[in-house]
């Protein structure tokens, strides 16, 4: 018979000594929202991995693909992707390097630049793009129903919203940081290709926090 697992809040465990019952709840809601958008993330075989993309660069090309106009500013880009002022920058920069996307200077004002997509970032959007809905709906569907998806949806928009009314004024270095992360994560995923590092000591400390959930 294999040993019975110990109850990490059983009466006499120190997580239940420093937790109310009135508290689990939200501590459980939180793990679980933490657990599954790194495993999310983390997913082996994510569509623009095969284009040597990282989450953050595609992104950046799903925002200026959704944008009603031919092109965004640095500041609306950071409003419509999960990447800040700070980090956007260098993303550019190597999406400019391979082609897909361009710089252009602003004619309403000079000391702005707009960002669009190439003609090659337009190509490659519209192969990948439906690759990646592909991928994400087959993630959901197998895990809840319609109905529950537009529960889920409406949910994370409430707790979205409130998280994002609580934000303060970020300093240059905590802005960049965000994308550094995105980028941490894409090196541990190129570590078999061998073109980028191994994984961080923040993704260790995740994934063995997450090893016995």
């Amino acid at each position: 018979m294999p040993p019975k697992k110990s109850n990490p809040f059983s009466p006499l465990s120190l997580g239940a000594q420093c937790t109310q019952p009135a508290d689990q709840p939200f501590i459980d809601a939180g793990r679980a929202l933490l657990k599954a958008g790194f495993l999310l993330v983390n997913r082996p075989a994510r569509p623009y991995q095969a284009y040597d993309l990282t989450l953050a660069q595609m992104d950046v090309l799903g925002a200026l693909a959704r944008g009603e106009g031919a092109s965004l500013c640095c500041s609306e880009i950071a409003e419509r992707t999960l990447i800040t002022k700070g980090g956007i920058t260098g993303l550019l920069d190597r999406l400019e390097v391979r082609g897909l996307v361009r710089r252009l200077p602003s004619r309403a004002d000079r000391r702005s630049v707009l960002v669009q997509l190439s003609a090659k970032g337009v190509e490659l959007f519209r192969k990948l793009y439906p690759e990646v809905v592909r991928s994400n709906r087959s993630i959901f569907e197998k895990a809840l129903r319609p109905e529950q998806m537009k529960q889920l949806t409406g949910l994370l928009t409430l707790l979205i919203r409130r998280l994002e009314s609580e934000l303060p004024a970020a300093s240059p270095g905590a802005e960049s940081s965000q994308s550094d992360l995105f980028d941490r994560q894409a090196a541990r995923r190129g570590q078999r290709s061998g073109k980028r590092a191994g994984e961080t000591g923040r993704a260790r400390t995740l994934k063995k926090a997450f090893k016995n959930g």
